[in-house]
């Protein structure tokens, strides 16, 4: 999925227009850009947080790092089991 296809996915599930969605969608991706750049952790309670981390020892670059909440992973691993279950049953 991409940011256009996340604001016409949006847009149905709020029943608002694209454009509306489109500024949502991008006014959410400018603040964590802008939050997450200047070296504030986002924490998105169920999803999981975006920190920066440096990259190496001495260097002055640093790395987006991002930990899965644990509903998240609790949903992730669902759906891995579910996909296991189909496929099991397609085998015999």
């Amino acid at each position: 999925m991409n940011k256009k296809e996340l604001g016409l996915v949006l847009a149905r599930r709020m029943n608002i227009t694209q454009v509306e969605a489109k500024r949502l969608t991008n006014a959410l991706f400018d603040i964590l850009m802008e939050e997450i750049s200047s070296g504030v952790s986002v924490k998105i309670s169920g999803f999981g947080s975006f920190y920066l981390r440096p990259k190496l020892r001495g260097s002055f670059r640093r790395r987006i790092v991002f930990r899965p909440g644990k509903t998240l992973k609790a949903h992730v691993e669902e759906k891995d089991g579910e996909r296991k279950n189909v496929g099991s049953s397609e085998e015999i």
